[in-house]
């Protein structure tokens, strides 16, 4: 149903069209554009996705870049231990893509990158990402209090980890 890949320069148009609504881009960081022009997603396909330590893939489907999964790898005391990020395009939700991308995604970074565990902040409003994350095997470990400015609001944040 999904394919998860290295970003093609062909991504360009689905990554624009996705990403392009406010629908997605309210609890992702402010440095996703919102509104999401063409020239951002051609930068992104090009080398914004593999810039710093970081492994980030498109979400495909049917042919379309329908979202991104990503990870940036931690360094020092903290260097098995990655941080998740990931957006889907609207009309995906509810149907399970997601969790079925992490599922695929979590355990390439225990097997091949000696991560032990996999975090994911997430705004404690994001009920959606907080069930997909809990449908993947992740556990809560805690909420942190106005911990996030994201689009001019304070939000409270939650991390959900995974372990190896």
């Amino acid at each position: 149903m999904i394919e998860l890949r290295r970003f093609r320069r062909e991504d360009a148009a689905g990554l624009a069209k996705n990403a392009n609504n406010p629908r997605v881009a309210r609890f992702l960081p402010d440095f996703f554009p919102s509104p999401y022009p063409l020239e951002a997603a051609q930068w992104w396909v090009s080398e914004g996705y593999q810039l710093g330590n970081v492994l980030n893939q498109a979400i495909v489907i049917s042919g379309e870049c329908a979202g991104s999964i990503g990870v940036t790898f931690l360094e020092g005391e903290y260097k098995h231990t990655a941080k998740l990020g990931y957006w889907l395009g609207e009309p995906y939700w509810g149907k399970g893509i997601m969790t079925q991308a992490i599922n695929e995604f979590v355990p390439r970074l225990f097997n091949e990158f000696n991560t032990k565990r996999v975090y994911a902040p997430v705004v404690e409003s994001n009920t959606g990402s907080i069930n997909v994350l809990r449908k993947a095997g992740f556990v809560c470990e805690g909420v942190f209090s106005q911990n996030v400015h994201l689009r001019g609001n304070f939000h409270d944040e939650r991390i959900y980890a995974k372990y190896s």
